[in-house]
């Protein structure tokens, strides 16, 4: 009975022990699946991401496991209120506007799930610029920079608040904190910060270049401040601070430093208002041209830093919801006349732009732009009003369509206001008059000018002239129109003496000189000391002008045939205009005596009469 009683103790004891064992196996095997699991789920293979699409989790375990393991490593620089723990397939919407990571490695920014950069979002890369290089085995190609680097080593963060996504990796001897943040307008804010890990002190710099995905019209930003372009309403501002270097050129034509000058790391770009490099051609502002495959490069040549210390290099990109200002225009038709200024009024506001500026549109070939005024920092949908002058002198006499037109910061332009601008002036030209000695300058104004312009327009004034004595005179007239607008002149006058003065009317020179009577003793004396030009033009009083302004002309004897003997001789007087060498010559008479001629006594020649 006892032995009886012992087998079954052991059998009890032996079915015991196996069913402790199965328990403690299954045990160890489902904690071991679990962690196994756990472990794949909680950092994706960089290579099994295809899209934006493909990197989302939908399970809440693999996002909580996720979020465990990352719950210490908030990125630097998003540590301060609003940001959590992320992950590589975070995404930000709003109005059709998102942001996210592209494959868990770059920034990508799209509209209505546009990208705007060609082959879908890749063509873009950033590279590290360390003391005015690049790091070896990197460049601006695909996945030779930092935008594709330590997908796996990568922590991720996220601010609801403030719809910002961060990025943050070690990258080389640094670590790259890469912020991308949707601004209320639906742009994007893209943030580029550097900390230096070494220990000594590094220039750190950056360069981008993207691939945009259209081949369409660009513009040149207010500023050259970026570019715009009109079939995909897309605007790249490059931060004026941070990356102060741009450039635009056809694909594969930038690489390097090549769209810059010079063409090295501190080469300067478009932001310069010229087409780069080696290219004096000015850019204009807000004007289209086409290169067709564009590439765009920015660049910070580079800062110092200290170690541990951080440089941040900032961009804006606007892709769609572009909306262009709101401008009324209070004149529809203007007269003016020369000299006075063009008034206008009228209001402006912008429903998603804080940042535009005014402008008159002419309507020469290349619809020329003309700043007016600059409107900043502007909340949303606030009517500005405005009251700008022009003057009149942009435009000719007649009249003149123009347009009254806003452009915001994103290039977008508002529908032109249309401005009739007559021009009216009082007018005409001046003609060059000749007022004999003792004689008083005509009153007729047909005579005095000829192109009259203006609305019944006739002479108002014109001041007396001194015509006592041989010489050029300015003299003041006024016109004046029905309107009762004045317009001052200034009239060329020439006072001359009928026995003296000749003209050549053709090329507008005036010469005066008198007959010349000289001793024997003084051609004789003259001659020895080869002074007998100088001596004849002395006495001859020989002047010219020009007869149109009296500018002074040259003056010399061009021949003579004067001998130290009693006699009758001749001379030619030469006159050469300084801008035109054109020339006029007159003969006078010399006679040679053996003393000299009494006061009130002149040379005479065989045609004088009284």
């Amino acid at each position: 009975m006892l032995k009886k009683h012992k087998k079954q103790i052991v059998f009890f004891f032996s079915i015991s022990l196996i069913c402790v064992t199965l328990y403690g196996n299954y045990e160890f095997l489902k904690g071991h699946i679990f962690a196994e699991t756990t472990e794949e789920s909680s950092v994706p293979e960089t290579g099994k991401i295809e899209s934006d699409e493909d990197t989302s989790l939908d399970s809440s375990s693999e996002e909580s496991n996720a979020n465990s393991q990352q719950v210490e490593k908030i990125p630097k620089g998003a540590t301060e209120d609003g940001w959590i723990v992320g992950t590589y397939s975070d995404s930000i919407e709003e109005g059709g506007n998102k942001i996210s990571w592209k494959y868990g490695e770059s920034w990508h920014y799209t509209y209505n799930n546009n990208s705007w950069i060609y082959g879908d979002g890749t063509s873009i890369e950033a590279t590290l610029i360390i003391n005015d290089a690049f790091l070896p085995h990197t460049g601006e190609y695909w996945k030779g920079g930092f935008l594709s680097a330590n997908q796996a080593g990568s922590v991720y963060a996220k601010n609801l608040a403030t719809n910002t996504l961060s990025r943050s990796f070690e990258y080389k001897n640094f670590q790259i904190d890469i912020f991308q943040k949707l601004l209320d307008d639906g742009a994007v804010e893209v943030s580029y910060q550097v900390t230096n890990k070494t220990s000594v002190v590094q220039k750190i710099g950056v360069s981008q270049k993207v691939n945009l995905a259209e081949k369409s019209l660009i513009n040149v930003l207010t500023g050259f401040k970026g570019i715009s372009t009109t079939q995909s309403s897309l605007a790249l501002i490059p931060d004026s601070e941070t990356m102060p270097n741009w450039t635009v050129g056809f694909n594969g034509h930038l690489n390097g430093f090549a769209g810059y000058n010079p063409t090295n790391v501190n080469g300067i770009g478009w932001e310069s208002g010229k087409k780069q490099p080696g290219s004096s051609i000015d850019l204009k502002e807000n004007k289209s041209m086409y290169i067709g495959d564009i590439d765009v490069t920015m660049k910070n040549p580079g800062v110092m830093v200290q170690p541990n210390e951080s440089t941040i290099f900032k961009q804006i990109v606007k892709l769609g919801r572009m909306v262009p200002p709101n401008i009324t225009l209070d004149q529809k038709s203007i007269e003016v006349y020369k000299n006075e200024s063009v008034d206008i009024t009228g209001t402006i506001f912008d429903s998603n732009n804080h940042n535009y500026r005014l402008y008159l549109e002419m309507n020469d070939p290349d619809k020329t732009l003309i700043p007016l005024k600059d409107f900043t920092n502007v909340p949303y949908q606030e009517v500005q009003n405005y009251q700008f002058s022009f003057e009149s002198e942009l435009f000719k006499t007649g009249e003149h369509l123009v347009s009254i037109i806003g452009i915001d910061e994103y290039g977008t332009s508002s529908e032109a206001q249309k401005l009739s601008i007559i021009k009216k002036e009082v007018n005409g030209t001046p003609l060059i008059q000749k007022v004999a000695i003792g004689e008083a300058i005509q009153t007729d104004v047909t005579k005095l000018f000829k192109n009259i312009i203006g609305n019944e327009t006739k002479l108002k004034s014109i001041t007396p002239v001194d015509s006592t004595a041989v010489g050029f005179h300015w003299v003041d007239a006024v016109l004046i129109d029905a309107d009762l607008k004045e317009e001052s002149f200034k009239i060329p006058v020439t006072v001359y003496d009928t026995e003296t003065t000749t003209f050549n009317n053709t090329d507008n020179i005036a010469l005066n000189v008198k007959n010349v009577a000289l001793t024997m003793a003084e051609v004789t004396a003259a001659n020895q000391e080869n002074r007998l030009n100088e001596l004849v033009l002395q006495k001859g009083e020989a002047t010219g002008w020009q007869i149109e302004n009296g500018d002074a002309v040259t003056i010399e004897v061009m021949s003579h045939n004067v001998r130290s003997q009693l006699g009758t001789y001749e001379a030619t007087i030469k006159a050469t205009r300084k801008d035109t060498n054109k020339v006029h010559t007159k003969k006078i008479i010399l006679i040679v005596t053996d003393e000299p001629l009494e006061d009130g006594w002149a040379p005479g020649s065989i045609t004088d009469t009284i």
